[in-house]
């Protein structure tokens, strides 16, 4: 560990580890297979990245979101350590250098999708490279009962023959004892270790509020609260429309964050919001991960998700600096009748394959085509041409994607692409009858060496280089296309479907009656937590949560709404209960911790088992001593 504490102090400028990271690190440096879940900002990069550089070869790193991939990229180069992400939407010229890069040991981390990673070409490259350890990041991904399953994953057991000598280690911040079950036999887990932190957090306020005016509680509980907030919604039209209504009509500091948004549009926010003390974030849940804002002082989910897990891991970006923080839910009837429909009307197997015939139908395809056709695609759009049930349909395409029939790409992003077409004599009569087009040509031209050929150009770089204004530079391009000086196709961020299989009869689409089994049990479970926590108001919400993810005989957090309700006063049978509690479990004359009286009481908050206690020392029953207390006789 001494040599592990040298290299976090020389890159990462820390003094020691946290105590849930120490036992991770030893294991992978035991070369143990390893299960690690920490919570969110519990550090969990830190458990992989220090033992990495410890050990030979180069670091593969698995991980499901592009945008997560890039920012532990800027964060490591920026600590002088070799790092780069592999995906598809880069240049094959990006691709293939990066993959020399690799080749030549110039890599210590290569971060990677698992759609990415089970192609034939790479694991080809596997085979002639050295991987020092093997990290699956976001691992309840594999776990048809996790809450973002990801079919892809499934396959990455296949890649261990190519590293016999590299541990694997699986992170995650949420997971079930189910999800962790079945992380590890994915995995195939047998003999490795597994590893958990508490998921209690002392620091956060959990809060469920009835409300059937949401714009106007959502108001009041942003200005009532200090420092910058996220407000969940489930929609993007949902965090648009939501901002102007903050901005427009309650003069409140606030933008919106979704994946349709470009790179660019994207990175300009979060560091809008990151800079901006008091400022609100309404975002879907694209927003989030790998984004560390320790001024973050209350998440409010204006839509409830769908599962405990994702609720719970979307909570946790508030309070990272260890001040008191607020997570607040604001539930309508008609949420919850909402998540009751959902329960109650999954779709059956015959409709998942109408879904895609309907699909199919959608872009025109012919009976014995459509295998590797990838099309733009708006579920909006094809919601409202067939007049479809949103919960329904999303479902389907759910399960038409975990059997390998269709691939959706929600943050499909293509860049601008622009080639220059016009000879040397061409660009000077330009340059005569419209200079500035003629200077911007020129500029370009100095920019982007081969721009002769159809290359990626950044036009965000461009126009701020030389000063253009970004909607101006493409709206000249778009009349030098008109003018045939260039080919110009400007960038898209919509999302993109691709059909995976031909279309054929209905009947002949295979559904596997066991994975959809499976994702309907694990939909079923997640909306009956949600409810369940959501119409329970008596136990603490810690408790709650705690108790859904596993972890059993938690006290209660004393400052939740349920918890401080109860506080003012403590009805008569609750006294009653908590003494009886106390009293049978405590002996004469032999101390008893307090902290154990606690927990035997945990549906009740700590404070009203303290008043009881107090009560109690009153009456004489009961004598107290450092922490501890015992019976009188």
């Amino acid at each position: 560990m001494h040599s592990a504490l040298s290299i976090l102090k020389k890159y990462w400028n820390y003094d020691q580890f946290r105590p849930a990271q120490i036992p991770i690190i030893d294991s992978i440096l035991a070369d143990y297979n390893t299960l690690g879940l920490l919570t969110t900002g519990g550090g969990k990069s830190i458990c992989f990245q220090v033992p990495a550089m410890m050990r030979e070869g180069v670091c593969l790193v698995i991980s499901p979101l592009i945008a997560l991939m890039k920012d532990q990229v800027v964060q490591l180069n920026q600590r002088k350590i070799p790092a780069a992400a592999y995906y598809s939407a880069q240049s094959k010229e990006k691709q293939q250098k990066i993959i020399d890069y690799l080749m030549e040991g110039k890599l210590k981390f290569l971060y990677i999708s698992p759609e990415r990673l089970i192609t034939k070409d790479f694991q080809t490259r596997l085979r002639e490279i050295k991987v020092g350890l093997l990290v699956i990041d976001e691992a309840h991904c594999i776990s048809q009962w996790g809450y973002d399953f990801r079919p892809a994953y499934l396959k990455i057991p296949n890649i261990y023959a190519y590293l016999p000598n590299a541990p694997k280690l699986a992170l995650t911040a949420t997971a079930t004892p189910q999800v962790i079950e079945d992380i590890q036999d994915k995995l195939d887990f047998k003999n490795g270790k597994v590893f958990t932190s508490s998921y209690f957090k002392y620091n956060l306020s959990y809060q469920v509020l009835k409300s059937e005016r949401k714009v106007e509680d959502l108001v009041r509980w942003i200005q009532k609260l200090s420092g910058s907030g996220l407000v969940y919604v489930n929609r993007r039209s949902a965090a648009e429309e939501l901002v102007k209504q903050l901005k427009d009509h309650f003069n409140i500091n606030a933008d919106y964050y979704h994946a349709g948004l470009s790179p660019e549009q994207r990175n300009e926010k979060q560091d809008q919001w990151l800079k901006n003390p008091h400022s609100v974030m309404v975002a879907t849940n694209a927003f989030g991960m790998g984004i560390d804002n320790p001024n973050v002082n209350y998440v409010i989910h204006y839509h409830f998700p769908n599962s405990i897990e994702a609720y719970f891991q979307e909570c946790g970006r508030a309070g990272r600096a260890g001040q008191k923080s607020h997570a607040i839910a604001l539930v309508s009837d008609a949420d919850l009748n909402e998540k009751a429909d959902i329960l109650n009307n999954y779709p059956s197997i015959d409709e998942v394959r109408n879904c895609l015939l309907t699909l199919f139908n959608h872009f025109d395809i012919p009976y014995e085509m459509g295998q590797g056709r990838r099309y733009d695609w708006s579920l909006e759009e094809f919601l409202r041409k067939f007049q479809l049930d949103y919960h329904a349909t999303y479902k389907s395409l759910q399960i038409l994607q975990d059997n390998a029939l269709i691939y959706i790409q929600d943050a499909f992003y293509k860049p601008d692409e622009l080639q220059l077409l016009a000879n040397d004599r061409q660009l000077k009569d330009l340059a005569e009858t419209y200079p500035d087009y003629g200077q911007l040509i020129s500029q370009m031209i100095r920019t982007y060496e081969g721009i002769h050929f159809k290359r990626r150009v950044n036009l965000f770089k461009l126009a701020k280089t030389y000063h253009y204004h970004i909607l101006e530079l493409k709206t000249s391009l778009q009349k030098l296309a008109k003018l045939g000086i260039v080919d110009y196709e400007a960038s898209t961020n919509k999302p993109t479907i691709e059909f995976l299989i031909n279309k054929v009869a209905t009947k002949d689409f295979p559904v596997d009656q066991t994975q959809y089994t499976n994702r309907k049990r694990s939909l079923q479970d997640q909306l009956k937590g949600c409810l369940n926590y959501l119409e329970e108001g008596s136990i603490c919400r810690s408790i709650q949560l705690l108790d859904y993810l596993g972890e059993k005989n938690s006290a209660p957090c004393g400052i939740c709404d349920c918890c401080l309700s109860r506080t003012n006063k403590i009805i008569p049978q609750d006294y009653l209960d908590i003494r009886d509690t106390i009293l049978i479990n405590l002996e004469s004359k032999i101390y008893t911790p307090i902290h154990k009286l606690l927990l035997l009481n945990r549906k009740y908050p700590e404070l009203a088992v303290r008043k009881v206690l107090d009560r109690l020392l009153e009456l004489n029953q009961i004598e107290k001593g450092q922490g501890e207390v015992f019976k009188k006789s």
